[in-house]
């Protein structure tokens, strides 16, 4: 059974007569946000700035795009009212460049003795190269010297002899002992710690 006023006439029904009840002509809706939601939208958003702008070597430290990812993952961690600031946090923004740049120091120049023959004549010889690398990150090749094989019959001895004798005429090394290691034939580093290594690439 239907009542042309709706359920007004319902026993006990306490709603008022339809020519006083009031109707509804709009309705307000509120529009409710995950916060976890806006939060990982915030970090994508800065992550991708800083990939984007500021990925380039010993430079994200100094870039405006790492400074507002820092400072973006501070707000969102920081649960004290006291503001913290990424610059308080990371007082130097170079940490990185100059810790990189310490760690090159220690490998910055590379002496590299190469056995060769001379294609026509087949005389051979050595060559010292010096490659290092300038304040400027510019990588640098330098020939030292060049020495004629003499009649050592042991390699390595003939390479650590004739070495140190290119690298005193540049006063190197002249009173620290020089470690060879013609084994592993790779380049070696001219500078580690106190004392110098050899490491003698040979063909």
């Amino acid at each position: 059974m239907q009542s042309a006023f709706g359920t007004s006439s319902l026993n006990r029904h306490k709603c008022p007569a339809p020519a006083t009840q009031t109707s509804i002509s709009n309705h307000a809706m509120t529009l409710t946000v995950n916060a976890e939601a806006k939060k990982a939208a915030k970090r994508a958003h800065v992550a991708l700035a800083l990939f984007s702008e500021d990925l380039h070597p010993f430079k994200i430290t100094e870039g405006g795009s790492f400074m507002a990812f820092a400072q973006t993952m501070l707000d969102i961690g920081l649960k004290s009212r006291a503001r913290l600031l990424a610059k308080d946090v990371l007082a130097q923004p170079t940490t990185v460049q100059r810790a990189l740049a310490v760690e090159a120091k220690e490998a910055r120049a590379m002496l590299k003795p190469r056995l060769q023959a001379h294609p026509i004549s087949s005389t051979s010889f050595i060559s010292l190269t010096c490659s290092y690398i300038t304040y400027d990150w510019k990588l640098v090749d330098q020939v030292l010297g060049v020495r004629s094989l003499s009649n050592e019959p042991h390699t390595a001895i003939f390479i650590k002899n004739e070495t140190s004798s290119i690298l005193k005429e540049y006063g190197i090394f002249s009173t620290t002992p020089i470690n060879l290691d013609a084994g592993r034939h790779k380049p070696f580093i001219g500078n580690d710690g106190p004392r110098r290594k050899a490491q003698a690439l040979h063909r």
